[in-house]
């Protein structure tokens, strides 16, 4: 399980529901952009949008398009 933030997934998000600790997730969203652990592994991957996700889009086309004028960044292949 990759979560976008530990703490934050333990005290009120799915392993906080569960009843699971911190351990039960894989690693981070940063993580997997960092290549420290794989994006995906054998078995489906599933995605529980928590929160706000015009705010996510909103910021991640801002990035996107700075770093695209600026001709920097790296290519994710995130359905590989």
């Amino acid at each position: 399980m990759i979560v976008d933030d530990l703490a934050l997934v333990t005290t009120s998000g799915a392993l906080g529901t569960a009843g699971l600790a911190q351990n039960a997730a894989d690693g981070t969203l940063s993580d997997v952009l960092r290549g420290v652990i794989p994006a995906h592994v054998q078995g489906p991957s599933v995605y529980t949008p928590v929160g706000l996700p015009w705010q996510d889009l909103a910021l991640a086309w801002e990035l996107y398009t700075a770093a695209a004028r600026a001709g920097t960044g790296t290519h994710l292949d995130l359905l590989a």
